[in-house]
C-alpha cells in the first residue's frame, strides 16, 4: 500500500512522466509500464491512483489547465484596466511554463484522443468556456457590444491554439516567436478595439 501522505508527491511524479513519455515518443508509446519506469514507481501503483490510462490522462490534462488557471490569476492581479485582463488572460497562454514542449506537446497529444473520451472532451469543453468567458467579460468591460466581443474573444483563442501548434510542429519556431506573434496580434487588434470603444464613448457624450 502507499505510504501515508506520498500521494501528492506520487500523482506529481505520475503526471510529469506521463509528459515527459508523451513529449519523447509520442502518446501512443506512453504505456502505463513505461511511466512506471520513468516515474520510478510500479504500474500497480498508477492503477491504484488513476484506475487506467485514461484517467492517468485526464489528470494530465486537468494539471495543464490548472496550470494555465495559476498563470492567469497571477497576471490579473496586476491587471488594473480591461485592457489589461484581455492581454494577461492571453499572455498566461504564452507563459515561459505554457511554451514548454512537454507541456504544448502534451496538450496536443491528450486533445487528438477528445474524441475517443467524454470526460476529457468535457474537460476542455469546460476550461475553453472559461477563457472565452473570462475574455469577453473583459472586452465587454472595455464597451464592446456581447456579439463582438465574442466573436473577437473566438479569434484570440484561434489564434493561440493555432501559436500552440506551430511551436509545437515546426523546428524553427522558437517560444519567443511564438509568443511575440500572438501578442503582435493582440496590440493590433486591440488597438483597432480600443479606437473604435472611445469613438462610440464620443458620440454617445456628442449626443
Amino acid at each position: 500500500m502507499p505510504k501515508v501522505g506520498m500521494e501528492p508527491i506520487r500523482r506529481r511524479q505520475m503526471i510529469d512522466a506521463t509528459m515527459v513519455c508523451i513529449e519523447e515518443d509520442g502518446i501512443g508509446k506512453a504505456s502505463m509500464q513505461r511511466i512506471a519506469r520513468k516515474a520510478g514507481v510500479t504500474s500497480g501503483l498508477i492503477v491504484h491512483y488513476f484506475d487506467d490510462k485514461e484517467g492517468l490522462l485526464e489528470a494530465v490534462y486537468l494539471d495543464l489547465f490548472f496550470r494555465v488557471r495559476e498563470e492567469t490569476l497571477k497576471r490579473l492581479k496586476f491587471a488594473q484596466t480591461p485592457y489589461e485582463r484581455v492581454f494577461a488572460i492571453t499572455e498566461a497562454q504564452v507563459c515561459d511554463e505554457m511554451m514548454e514542449p512537454r507541456m504544448i506537446k502534451s496538450s496536443f497529444a491528450i486533445c487528438s484522443k477528445l474524441a475517443e473520451s467524454e470526460s476529457l472532451t468535457r474537460i476542455e469543453r469546460i476550461n475553453a468556456g472559461r477563457f472565452l468567458s473570462n475574455l469577453t467579460h473583459a472586452l465587454r468591460q472595455i464597451g464592446l457590444p456581447r456579439e463582438e466581443a465574442g466573436q473577437i474573444a473566438q479569434e484570440i483563442r484561434a489564434m493561440t491554439y493555432g501559436v500552440w501548434l506551430t511551436f509545437a510542429n515546426a523546428v524553427e519556431m522558437s517560444a519567443e516567436k511564438a509568443r511575440s506573434t500572438l501578442i503582435g496580434y493582440l496590440n493590433n487588434r486591440m488597438d483597432g478595439v480600443m479606437q473604435r470603444a472611445s469613438g462610440s464613448v464620443r458620440k454617445a457624450k456628442a449626443g
